[in-house]
């Protein structure tokens, strides 16, 4: 055995070296297994060496005057600082508290990913468990990396107690799950900054059970509907083309999102809310409409400007203040409130139309938006046949100067860009 390790290098490498000389074109389908996975064990125990030698190598900071070890190794081998003081927190938990997880590591019987969602689901159980019922953690959750992945074994995990304390793990359940809300209660972050080409980013941090409620309300809006034709010989697919379909996944999450907050009641809003699609100007409707025809822009309660299409859509479904659209109302037909599609007329909408009425959109009819063919602002009437649903991608583009709109007998809508 070398006392050294430039001999057991010099072997590693004549031994890739041999590796690499044969080529896996001409390899069988297992011997091309064999390789892969007698690679990615070779790859976890040399990795376990490292980290086994960054838990005990403080010296090497202080001989190189380096900030700490892992800051030497990431320059000295190009690698990002992030992931290389990771390696070392994670080199330190082996060493001094997992060792029969970093024995298990050494010995290639578990990768680099699956010590990681280990030592995270030992790190986050109670500090107060006790050192046996640690020991018979780490050693279940070991054994079960047999078997399972890092996603899974992090699953396990969280309810690791359930298999070796099944007494406690109730009640530590709670602890654990009531210091987390706390965490991220704590943590709740909303951020937005203009970009000045009329969007706005955004970013936020919230609590996981408050995130996934508002990713099932996305999904709703984004859930596929099958369309099937009824003919003669049965029942077919619609092979009608789905434009919002076939947009990119992230394009159709934001427009659902705008969605959702065009859809939000405003009767649940705070007094001094008011609603966020509302128009307040001082001019009469007869002036509104005539300086949005001639300069084609208007301005809102919240400083933003937009175009009257933008304006008309808008006027579509949300509330228009009185002290805009005045005059006398009449009930399904103009003033204020009343030019609004709902209750049982909108019922009926959704019952009829059941999608987006353009041709290939397969967006429930929950989601969509109630259209004036003929703009309300012009005359148009608020009744069940005068009205049809739009989802918000195409509402807008029926508001889109770039667009020409066409209502079909059958109810259906289709668009042409103008030329």
């Amino acid at each position: 055995m070398s006392s050294t390790y430039a001999e057991p290098f010099a072997r590693i490498a004549e031994a890739l070296d041999e590796i690499a000389a044969i080529n896996p074109v001409f390899r069988s389908t297992t011997e091309k297994q064999d390789l892969l996975t007698g690679l990615a064990g070779l790859i976890a125990r040399a990795q376990a060496q490292q980290l086994r030698v960054l838990a005990v190598a403080d010296d090497v900071a202080e001989q190189t005057g380096a900030r700490s070890t892992a800051a030497w190794l990431a320059d000295e081998t190009r690698d990002a600082h992030g992931r290389i003081r990771a390696d070392a927190r994670l080199a330190d938990l082996l060493d001094q508290r997992w060792t029969l997880l970093g024995d298990a590591f050494a010995k290639g019987r578990v990768n680099l990913a699956q010590v990681r969602a280990i030592s995270d689901a030992l790190s986050s159980l109670p500090q107060d468990l006790g050192d046996d019922l640690l020991a018979k953690a780490e050693d279940f959750l070991v054994d079960q990396a047999a078997q399972l992945g890092p996603r899974e074994l992090a699953n396990l995990g969280r309810g690791v107690l359930q298999h070796v304390a099944p007494d406690i793990a109730d009640q530590a359940e709670y602890q654990a799950l009531l210091a987390a809300e706390d965490r991220a209660s704590a943590a709740t972050r909303l951020t937005m900054r203009r970009r000045g080409d009329g969007s706005t980013d955004g970013s936020f941090r919230i609590p996981d059970a408050l995130a996934g409620r508002v990713r099932t309300y996305l999904h709703a809006y984004l859930s596929p509907r099958r369309r099937r034709l009824d003919t003669p010989f049965g029942p077919v697919e619609d092979s009608t083309p789905d434009e919002f379909g076939d947009l990119p996944i992230a394009r159709r999450q934001g427009i659902a999102f705008a969605a959702l907050l065009e859809n939000i009641p405003t009767d649940t809003l705070p007094r001094h809310g008011g609603t966020a699609t509302s128009v307040v100007i001082a001019v009469d409707y007869d002036d509104l409409v005539a300086e949005v025809q001639a300069a084609g822009v208007v301005e809102t309660s919240s400083g933003d400007v937009i175009t009257g299409g933008e304006l008309r859509r808008l006027a579509c479904n949300a509330g228009i203040l009185p002290a805009v659209m005045g005059g006398k109302s009449e009930v399904l037909d103009a003033g204020r409130e009343q030019r609004l599609v709902k209750g049982a007329m909108r019922k009926l909408m959704n019952v009829r139309d059941k999608t987006c009425t353009t041709m290939g959109c397969t967006v429930p009819a929950a989601f969509c938006d109630a259209h004036h063919p003929k703009p309300w602002s012009q005359g148009g009437r608020t009744s069940l046949k005068d009205c049809k649903l739009l989802c918000l991608f195409h509402h807008r583009r029926a508001h889109h100067p770039d667009w020409l709109t066409h209502h079909h007998p059958n109810g259906k809508t289709s668009f042409t860009r103008r030329q």
